[in-house]
């Protein structure tokens, strides 16, 4: 590794936005729904309103619900419900980012090869890159989960392009592929 390496993986400072919290939430929220679990969790829901609209219509005035109108709920209640969840995931991570202080305060960052490192006024961090259960990202953000509900994030917008593929390269390594 060079000197010049070196010197890019830190410290970076770092100060968080709304709109960097609002952007992990959305990102955290769009692998949730795509991953297997959640795709089958949309489905079942799916099935169960357009099953009981269909149950009740037939039921309060007998007559049956056109197919072309069953087929548009099926299309529709998804999603409507995937639009309103990613909306109201925006608004309480603005209000989350409102709330919490320390995600207010500045922290800087730091990796290894054998670990990702935070300092921050709170305390410090040093996470080993095989301790992390698996890496997301997208043109605004990369999550490291810690679990399939924590996760520290990174907004690629403090980092230059080659910080950005040398992080990236170096936790996949790290975390054995990637996850």
């Amino acid at each position: 590794m060079t000197e010049t390496t070196l010197s890019q993986r830190g410290p970076i400072s770092i100060q968080l936005t709304a709109d960097d919290v609002a952007r992990a939430y959305q990102l955290f929220q769009t692998q949730a729904l795509l991953s297997a679990r959640g795709v089958l969790s949309v489905l079942f829901l799916d099935l169960v309103t357009v099953g009981l609209t269909v149950f009740a219509i037939k039921a309060l005035s007998g007559d049956d619900l056109p197919l072309p109108l069953a087929g548009m709920l099926a299309v529709l209640f998804p999603a409507v419900m995937i639009w309103s969840t990613r909306w109201r995931n925006g608004r309480l991570a603005r209000r989350i980012f409102a709330q919490q202080k320390s995600l207010n305060q500045p922290f800087t960052l730091a990796w290894t090869d054998e670990a990702l490192q935070t300092q921050a006024p709170q305390g410090d961090a040093t996470l080993p890159w095989r301790d992390l259960v698996k890496m997301k990202q997208d043109r605004h953000m990369i999550l490291f989960f810690e679990s399939d509900a924590l996760f520290r994030m990174v907004p690629r917008r403090v980092l230059s392009q080659a910080q950005q593929d040398d992080l990236l390269r170096t936790a996949e390594t790290g975390m054995g592929g990637g996850k």
